[in-house]
């Protein structure tokens, strides 16, 4: 074989390994970019899913839905009372208010006022922690007041204790006419 038959031979065989890279190449690039395709679609439905999710955790109740009703707020309160390691007889008034509508909005408050006595201070707090951080309830702490107890309520032999008197309120969703009647006609 000549040198200029070699150096052809040769040539070819570049020219086919170049070829073949070049196939292989466009392959990948190919597959690569199959791959890149779902993964994108995959993080849009996951996305979708985190935004549905957020929606859901912020989302107030709504009042037809899941107003909350006396037995269970009792309930929640005898349990931030047993959490809280104060005795149920200390428990001296739950009483619901009606829900009130916060100004121009479809968004209602309804409130509930508290009186506890004979509580010490580390028992107070952890009542009303136990009490705002309950599960799913949407309750929050409105106002508080603390008061040294009195008289009877007090002696030198028992920690010092106090009255608690707060407000906890739940934020209710109820459509205004005008959002229900819009709703209705889409």
């Amino acid at each position: 074989m000549s040198r200029r038959s070699r150096m052809g031979w040769w040539s070819l065989v570049v020219l086919l390994a170049a070829a073949a890279f070049a196939g292989w190449s466009v392959f990948y690039v190919d597959q690569s970019r199959t791959q890149q395709q779902t993964a994108v679609g995959q993080l849009k439905t996951v996305q979708d899913y985190a935004q549905t999710i957020q929606t859901f955790r912020v989302q107030p109740n709504r009042v037809a839905d899941r107003e909350m009703q006396l037995t269970l707020l009792a309930r929640l309160v005898e349990h931030a009372a047993d959490e809280a390691g104060i005795d149920r007889q200390a428990l001296d008034r739950i009483w619901p208010q009606p829900a009130r509508r916060i100004r121009d909005t479809p968004y209602l408050r309804k409130s509930t006022q508290l009186v506890i006595r004979g509580v010490t201070l580390p028992q107070a707090v952890t009542f009303l922690h136990q009490l705002t951080h309950a599960g799913d309830q949407s309750l929050s702490l409105d106002s508080l007041r603390l008061s040294a107890a009195r008289g009877s309520e007090w002696s030198s032999q028992t920690p010092e204790t106090w009255t608690v008197e707060a407000t906890v309120s739940e934020l209710l969703y109820q459509p205004l006419a005008t959002d229900t009647q819009v709703a209705q006609q889409n």
